[in-house]
């Protein structure tokens, strides 16, 4: 993560410069920077994340794409033996009716 840089002495000073308290400037300079430093991020932090999920997502499409082949495949297959074994009753049930009559 990216750090920002803020400089507290100065944003304190600034404070008591317009007349703030010393103690209440450098504790709301403190603070400032504990907010900064602990729960923002910047752009960069946010397109490093966006190459990251970008990455991510790419991965997941050739996941994907390989099972879907593999899918295709299998269904393929199943359909092939389901019409072996329709026509395998077929040809059963023409050889029993034709020795039943």
């Amino acid at each position: 993560m990216t750090t920002l840089r803020f400089d507290s002495l100065a944003y304190a000073n600034r404070l008591k410069k317009v007349g703030m308290d010393a103690k209440i400037a450098e504790c709301l300079a403190e603070e400032q920077a504990n907010v900064i430093n602990t729960d923002l991020v910047t752009k960069i932090d946010l397109n490093g994340l966006n190459n990251s999920l970008l990455i991510e997502m790419k991965l997941l499409r050739q996941d994907f794409t390989i099972h879907s082949e593999r899918l295709v495949k299998l269904i393929s297959k199943t359909e092939t033996r389901m019409y072996k074994y329709i026509f395998g009753m077929f040809v059963s049930f023409g050889v029993i009716q034709h020795f039943l009559k």
